[in-house]
């Protein structure tokens, strides 16, 4: 009985654990993309 609500609670977990992760890895995708903007159109600027 404990063992089956203990399964249940760590796979909430685990579920919650995976969405959260994706979400931070999309916003670190989307920071990069931005900082790589921001350099290209510096160097065009120091060109």
């Amino acid at each position: 009985m404990i063992g089956k609500i203990l399964g249940i609670i760590f796979l909430i977990l685990m579920g919650l654990f995976t969405i959260c992760s994706c979400k931070v890895a999309d916003w670190a995708d989307r920071e990069m993309e931005e900082d790589l903007k921001r350099r290209e159109q510096d160097e065009e600027e120091n060109i």
